[in-house]
C-alpha cells in the first residue's frame, strides 16, 4: 500500500473513507463526522496498515514543523476510535503499543479514487446550492417543529457544524481585553459577550459585519452568562452583587439600567425557538416562560450532585434541557431532560475516560448538542453529540482550549471562546503589595495547601493519568509528584497533624502518605470528598464536613484516625483549621458568610465580631502567630475576591489584598513561613471570541 497515494478510498470493517472528499461512511453509506486532525490521522494509519507508528511520527505527520503536547495526538486517537466505536482495551481497529505507539490492525482493502457520484452526499455542485439542499432536507426529514411569536416555523439544518472542518474561522474580538461567553443574536448579525475592558467584566454586544463594541451594562458587580432573546429585544444576564446573584434582562441596543427578572438566579439560557428560558437555582433547574413571570421547576434533576453546575440549556422546540450533572466529585457529565419534568438520560461517561463536560449548546435542528470537554493538560475542547445514535466527535483540536459555543438560529455561524488557560500559584507579600510568581502550569494547580512551618505547598493536578498529588517548596523549587497509580483518583490533600505526613482522597477512602519512607496507609474507608471534605489534623484527630447531597443535611465532626467514634460540632462549619495548641477550630458558615471559632470537645462556638454587617466572609485562616485570622472578602465593588485580616478579639480590621483571578470554586490561599500570602488562580488574560462560518450567511 502506498504511502503516497492520498485519493485512494480504503474499505475496513463496515466502513469506507475517502480522502479526497474527506469522508468517513459506514456499509449502508450513511456518514460519520470525523474532522480536522482525527481525520488526517485516521487516513495516514490507514496508508500504513500494519505498520507500528511512533508517537513522535504521527506527531509530526499530523502537525509538520509545529511544537504541540502528545495530549493533541490522544484527542485525535479518542475521535476516531469514538467515530468507530472501537475499544481500546480490545481494539478491533487501533491497537496501542505501550510505550512505542499506535498500529492499525484490522484488514484494509485498497479501491479506486471516489468520484462524486459513488459518495452519498458528496458536493458536487456549488456551496450555495448545497446549503440550500441541506435545508431542504431539514424540512423533509426533521419531524420537529418549533414555535416562534406564534407562528410555526422549521428547524434549520446545523450547516456550521456539519461543515465544521472547512468553515472559515476569523477573530470575533480583536480589541483590547478579556472576551468570552458569547451569544449570538437570532439571526447572526450581532453578538453579546462578558468583556473586562472597562474593568469589571460587563456585557458588551458588538455588529459582526461593522461598527465598535457597545458596553450595555456598568454595574459595579461583575456580569455573565448572556443569552439573546429569540424575539430579538432583549438579553438575559447573571448578575453578581452585595445581595447575592439574580438573572437581570438589558435591551440589546442598551439601557440606562438593567432590570431584575429572577432573585437567586444564575445561569440563563433561551430556547432559539420559544419565549422561554431556562435557569439554576443552586442544585435545580428551573423553567420559566413570558419573561420569566411563569416559573416551574423541573422534575426529576438528579439530586446527588456533585460540584459540577448544572449549566441548563433548553432546546429550541424548548421540550429538553441539557444540563451538566456530576453524581459525586467534579467530573460532570452531559444529560438531558424533558423540561416538563420527567427522567433525566446521561449522554457522555467522561468519567471513565477522563475529562469532564460543561457549556451544552443546542444545534438549530434540536438534534445535536455541541458541549466542551476538559481535557488533560491543554484546557477544553468542543465536541457534539448525535441525540439519535450517541456518536460523539470532537470539533476543536490543539493546545488552545475552545468552550462557550452559540449557534445562529439559521445554523451557519458558530461563536466561542478560545481560551489559553494558564494555572499560576501567586504570592503576595502583605507589606507592599509586590506579586510574584511561584510556579505556573498548563495543568491545574488546585487546592494548595502550605505546611505548618509554611516551607512546602502541596496542591493535586490533572494529568494523562488522571489526578495525583504533587508537592512544591514555598519558593517554587523541586515541584515533584507524590502518587503515581494509575487509577489517578488522589484529590483534594491536607497536611496531617504531625507535619510529615498527608491526607489525601484515594477513590472512595481517606489514606494517609508519608514524606518520610513513602508509605501509604488507609486512614477511614468509604470516605469520598463528594460527601465528606474539608479534611484537617492535628495530632491524631481528624476533622471534616459532611454533606448529604439528597437531603441537604450539614454537619462538622472530630475522629480519631481508624476509629469510628465521632463528635459533633454543634454547627457545620466549613473549611475547617485546627489552632496551634488544638483548642480551637476556625472555619465559617456558607449560608450567612459568618466566621465561627469552635471548641472541638463539641461544646460550643463564637462568632468571630468585627466583620461589616453584609459582608460575606468565607474561607479563613490562622496567622503564624495564631493572633489574627486572615478570610476572604466577597462584598467589594470589584472581582471576587479580596483578603482580608482581622485579631482574634475583632479588632483592627484591615485590607491586606486583591486577590486577582480568585474563584471560589477553584482557588484557595495559605500563608507561608515569611507571612507572605499564596493562592492558585487561573489567568485567561488572553481569551478571545471566534466565529466560525459556513456559506450563505448574509450580514449585510
Amino acid at each position: 500500500m502506498s504511502a503516497t497515494d492520498t485519493h485512494t478510498s480504503y474499505a475496513f470493517g463496515p466502513f469506507r473513507l475517502h480522502p479526497e472528499q474527506r469522508q468517513l461512511l459506514r456499509a449502508d453509506g450513511s456518514s460519520i463526522a470525523l474532522r480536522g486532525k482525527a481525520f488526517d490521522l485516521l487516513l495516514y494509519l490507514l496508508e500504513r496498515n500494519g505498520e507500528l507508528i511512533s508517537k513522535s511520527d504521527l506527531l509530526e505527520a499530523l502537525w509538520p514543523g509545529i511544537v504541540v503536547e502528545e495530549n493533541n495526538l490522544n484527542q485525535a486517537v479518542s475521535a476516531v476510535r469514538q467515530a468507530l466505536a472501537d475499544d481500546p482495551k480490545a481494539p478491533d481497529y487501533i491497537a496501542t503499543i505501550k510505550g512505542r505507539g499506535y498500529q492499525f490492525v484490522a484488514a484494509v482493502t485498497a479501491g479506486e479514487p471516489a468520484t462524486a457520484e459513488s459518495v452519498p452526499g458528496q458536493q458536487s455542485k456549488p456551496f450555495f446550492a448545497y446549503v440550500l439542499a441541506l435545508l431542504a432536507v431539514a424540512l423533509v426529514a426533521v419531524p420537529i417543529l418549533l414555535w416562534m411569536r406564534g407562528e410555526q416555523q422549521p428547524l434549520a439544518a446545523a450547516a456550521v457544524l456539519d461543515n465544521f472542518a472547512d468553515a472559515t474561522l476569523s477573530l470575533a474580538t480583536d480589541f483590547p481585553g478579556s472576551h468570552s461567553e458569547p451569544s449570538l443574536s437570532p439571526d447572526g448579525r450581532m453578538m453579546a459577550y462578558v468583556s473586562d475592558a472597562s474593568g469589571s467584566p460587563q456585557i458588551w454586544v458588538r455588529n459582526l459585519q461593522r461598527g465598535d463594541p457597545l458596553q450595555l451594562t456598568h454595574a459595579d458587580y461583575p456580569a455573565s452568562s448572556p443569552s439573546w432573546s429569540p424575539g430579538n429585544d432583549q438579553i438575559l444576564f447573571t448578575q453578581i452583587q452585595a445581595a447575592g446573584k439574580s438573572i437581570n434582562s438589558v435591551g440589546t441596543l442598551g439601557s440606562p439600567t438593567s432590570t431584575m427578572v429572577i432573585e437567586n438566579a444564575t445561569a440563563p439560557h433561551y430556547s432559539s425557538g420559544t419565549n422561554a428560558f431556562v435557569y439554576s437555582r443552586g442544585k435545580d433547574i428551573w423553567y420559566a416562560r413570558n419573561d420569566g413571570r411563569d416559573r416551574e421547576k423541573v422534575l426529576g434533576v438528579p439530586v446527588e450532585q456533585g460540584f459540577a453546575s448544572r449549566e441548563p440549556a433548553l432546546s429550541p422546540d424548548g421540550k429538553l434541557i441539557a444540563f451538566i450533572h456530576a453524581a459525586e466529585g467534579p467530573l460532570g457529565n452531559l444529560w438531558v431532560i424533558p423540561s416538563a419534568g420527567g427522567e433525566a438520560r446521561q449522554l457522555t461517561t467522561l468519567e471513565t475516560s477522563g475529562g469532564y463536560a460543561g457549556a451544552p449548546e443546542w444545534s438549530p435542528d434540536g438534534m445535536s448538542i455541541v458541549y466542551s470537554v476538559e481535557a488533560d493538560m491543554v484546557g477544553s475542547q468542543l465536541w457534539r453529540i448525535n441525540l439519535e445514535s450517541g456518536e460523539a466527535s470532537a470539533l476543536t483540536t490543539g493546545s488552545g482550549g475552545a468552550i462557550d459555543a452559540s449557534i445562529s438560529s439559521d445554523g451557519m455561524r458558530m461563536a466561542y471562546t478560545a481560551t489559553r488557560t494558564l494555572w499560576q500559584l501567586t504570592r503576595i507579600q502583605p507589606q507592599t503589595g509586590e506579586t510574584s510568581t511561584i510556579h505556573s502550569s498548563r495543568a491545574p494547580i488546585l487546592l494548595p495547601i502550605a505546611s505548618a512551618n509554611g516551607e512546602q505547598i502541596v496542591y493535586f493536578t490533572r494529568g494523562p493519568k488522571g489526578m495525583h498529588l504533587a508537592l512544591i517548596n514555598n519558593d517554587g523549587s523541586e515541584q515533584r509528584q507524590l502518587t503515581f497509580d494509575d487509577a489517578g483518583q488522589n484529590t483534594l490533600p491536607a497536611w496531617g497533624g504531625d507535619g510529615e505526613s498527608i491526607l489525601y482522597y484515594r477513590g472512595r477512602a481517606l489514606h494517609r502518605l508519608s514524606l518520610v519512607d513513602g508509605s501509604d496507609t488507609e486512614v477511614f474507608a468509604d470516605f469520598h470528598w463528594s460527601t465528606r471534605i474539608w479534611v484537617a489534623a492535628f495530632a491524631e484527630q481528624i476533622s471534616y464536613h459532611t454533606v448529604d447531597r439528597v437531603s441537604g443535611t450539614r454537619q462538622t465532626s472530630i475522629r480519631e484516625a481508624g476509629e469510628s467514634t465521632e463528635v459533633l460540632l454543634p454547627v457545620p462549619i466549613e473549611s475547617v483549621q485546627w489552632s496551634a495548641d488544638g483548642r480551637e477550630l476556625l472555619g465559617w458558615l456558607r449560608e450567612t458568610g459568618e466566621i465561627l471559632i469552635c471548641d472541638p470537645l463539641g461544646a460550643g462556638c463564637r462568632k468571630l465580631e468585627g466583620v461589616a454587617n453584609g459582608i460575606y466572609a468565607s474561607y479563613p485562616k490562622w496567622s503564624n502567630d495564631g493572633l489574627q485570622i486572615y478570610y476572604v472578602r466577597s462584598a467589594l465593588d470589584k472581582d471576587c475576591c479580596a483578603l482580608w485580616r482581622i485579631n482574634v478579639d475583632g479588632s483592627n480590621n484591615q485590607h491586606i489584598a486583591d486577590l486577582d483571578g480568585f474563584e471560589t470554586s477553584n482557588s484557595y490561599y495559605g500563608i507561608d513561613a515569611n507571612g507572605d500570602i499564596f493562592y492558585n488562580h487561573k489567568d485567561r488574560s488572553t481569551d478571545e471570541i471566534w466565529l466560525a462560518e459556513t456559506g450563505g450567511t448574509d450580514t449585510e
